[in-house]
């Protein structure tokens, strides 16, 4: 769309470049309540969703947006970060808005906060945004995707139907904390007075933050298991064979273009939730359309110039394992070339991904994570060697420099460890 390279441009030049990042975290939901203030609040006018955990929010965020959206309601869908188009993070159940729809309310949000007291950041930004085009557009739902963390969160103020927490694991460890326990405590800020709080697999130190809040404002607390007994799942050649079975005795039996047993967890886990909710009665249309519904950089698998290209977000320990799990069930026994080209933030326990990952692959190529964030791939390399010798461990600081090496190098590649990696190869923006 010709308006995402100005709406992208008006965000950015609200990016911090100065002060303690902290200062900015612990006053952040006095500036979005003025924020929000100045533009009537928006988010009022819906009914809200909101998801936070380490890993699995953003397909959950999708997946419910996609199942209300499928029981006749208007459904807008608040994610981060995008990987291709900036649109990614604003869109009625992953299909984007018409250019008119973003273009007046990019409008609307900038003549607004003309005369704002302080500066947002853009990710306040981001969200009051998100809020103006789902009213604008008469959305009746919303699914709201936390940033990071939870209760300091510019996410955190609004008022939800419900809230899911999805797994936790060490992650912005600098910020949310050095513990389980006390990351656990940041994502339970988005646990509501009153409200059901819907629990994913965790650890137990987790769940008993979590059960604690929950008890201390009287909220419903259902894990995963109250509601799903079992998933089972079968690779095949472009879909997984998945079969659950719901702990009240239904069942379903899906073929899906979302990978892996942790994907095929998320999705029962959904589908559990809007069927207890109400929200959807997993008729005939709504399981074809999860069947088919996919998420960018989620086991994404493309063909570029007749090679086999997986592209995969995975930037946490469990997440890797999980990518290494599914890539080696589905891609192990092929004879052709496998190459790794690897990125990872700087805050990002890297080093114990890179030993997870590396030895499904005969090369690695190592290179920076955009521009945006800061990564080290200098720092990288060195701990890439650790895991394979060093004639085939290769540093590109130029992404697609590095792709292009990739294409060069192999026929099965694996683009994996960030975001910010995927949405920095143009090739894959233009494919």
């Amino acid at each position: 769309m010709k308006s995402e390279k100005i709406i992208d441009e008006f965000f950015l030049s609200y990016m911090p470049t100065g002060g303690r990042v902290g200062d900015i975290r612990e006053n952040r939901l006095a500036r979005m309540e003025k924020l929000l203030d100045k533009l009537s609040h928006p988010e009022k006018d819906m009914k809200l969703i909101h998801v936070a955990g380490s890993k699995g929010k953003g397909s959950m965020t999708s997946l419910l947006s996609l199942l209300i959206e499928k029981s006749g309601e208007k459904t807008g869908t608040y994610m981060s970060p995008h990987v291709y188009s900036l649109f990614e993070r604003f869109s009625c159940s992953g299909t984007f808005f018409s250019e008119d729809d973003y273009i007046s309310a990019y409008e609307e949000l900038k003549e607004k906060i003309e005369d704002l007291s302080f500066s947002p950041t853009t990710f306040e930004l981001y969200t009051a945004y998100a809020y103006l085009l789902f009213r604008n557009t008469c959305c009746s739902y919303a699914v709201i995707e936390t940033g990071l963390g939870g209760r300091l969160d510019a996410t955190n103020t609004i008022m939800p139907l419900f809230s899911v927490i999805m797994p936790i694991e060490k992650e912005h460890t600098q910020i949310l904390g050095k513990s389980i326990a006390k990351i656990a405590y940041e994502k339970a800020g988005i646990i509501k007075k009153g409200k059901r709080v819907y629990i994913a697999k965790n650890p137990k130190s987790a769940l008993r933050v979590f059960e604690k809040r929950a008890e201390e404002l009287g909220c419903e607390f259902i894990t995963y298991s109250d509601l799903v007994k079992s998933v089972r799942t079968k690779e095949g050649y472009d879909k997984d064979n998945v079969h659950i079975l719901f702990t009240d005795g239904s069942s379903c039996n899906l073929k899906t273009s979302l990978r892996g047993k942790a994907m095929a967890e998320n999705i029962a886990f959904s589908l559990a939730i809007a069927k207890h909710e109400g929200l959807s009665c997993l008729d005939e249309d709504s399981l074809s359309a999860v069947e088919s519904f996919t998420i960018p950089g989620r086991f994404e698998e493309r063909n570029i110039n007749d090679k086999a290209i997986i592209l995969d977000v995975a930037h946490t320990v469990n997440s890797a394992r999980n990518f290494k799990k599914t890539f080696s069930s589905i891609y192990s026994n092929r004879k052709e070339k496998k190459v790794l080209l690897f990125s990872s933030l700087e805050e990002k326990a890297h080093e114990k991904m890179l030993s997870i990952i590396s030895e499904c692959f005969d090369e690695i190529i190592i290179t920076r994570s955009g521009i945006y964030k800061k990564s080290d791939p200098y720092t990288l390399y060195k701990e890439a060697i650790k895991t394979k010798d060093k004639e085939h461990v290769h540093l590109y600081v130029d992404e697609n420099e590095a792709f292009d090496k990739a294409l060069a190098l192999g026929e099965i590649i694996a683009v994996v460890g960030s975001f910010y990696l995927l949405g920095a190869i143009k090739e894959l923006g233009n494919a």
